[in-house]
């Protein structure tokens, strides 16, 4: 009872983290209407109901006698996390039409998980997410890249936004180095993807009101 008391009191903290950072941003944007803050909102809003998911609070109060319904909530939401933060991204590092390459790459990350939602729900949601890892990866090494890229300019808030996707990308890294089994850690598989986002989220909060 205490290991299940420590795990659901660190997936909740984490998720009350996220909503508060959720309500911060929605006054935000009703002051500045900045359409930069509503796609954090979208993000934020995405990886709040994956921990939520997670939490297994869709299964207590809201699908009690659907299970399979609460494996969908978790898929749509890590899905969705990884396009809304694309989505995001994009618009944080000023990624447009006048640098195509990376405008076309950022948008067919946005549209991928998209796309695999139907094979996911169908079942395949590891096969899915098997395909998109490497692709996730590569937008965390471009992120990085972008990031230094702004702080070398000295952009307001470069800084935090660099350290933020290093967060991520530190993160990201411990947890596919226990997939392929290059060590044993529990705690990284339950917490650790949970925790860097949390993170990096606080990072860019405090990095967009530069």
């Amino acid at each position: 009872l205490a290991a299940i008391a420590s795990d659901y009191g660190l997936q909740l903290a984490t998720l009350g983290a996220l909503v508060v950072v959720i309500v911060l941003n929605a006054v935000a944007w009703y002051w500045l209407r900045d359409t930069l803050a509503l796609w954090f909102l979208a993000f934020i809003g995405a990886l709040s109901l994956n921990v939520a998911g997670n939490s297994d609070i869709p299964a207590q109060f809201l699908f009690a006698t659907t299970p399979r319904a609460c494996d969908h909530w978790t898929t749509l939401a890590s899905l969705a996390a990884i396009a809304a933060g694309n989505a995001f991204y994009k618009r944080l590092f000023a990624v447009d039409r006048r640098r195509p390459v990376l405008h076309r790459i950022y948008v067919a990350m946005q549209v991928a998980p998209l796309v695999a939602m139907p094979a996911a729900f169908a079942g395949y949601y590891p096969e899915a997410m098997r395909l998109l890892l490497p692709a996730v990866i590569a937008m965390n090494v471009i992120g990085l890249a972008l990031a230094a890229q702004q702080w070398r300019q000295r952009r307001p808030g470069a800084g935090l936004v660099l350290l933020a996707v290093a967060i991520s990308f530190g993160g990201l890294a411990a947890y596919v180095l226990v997939l392929l089994g290059a060590y044993t850690s529990h705690d990284v598989l339950l917490y650790g993807l949970q925790l860097t986002s949390l993170g990096s989220i606080l990072a860019l909060h405090v990095a967009l009101g530069a």
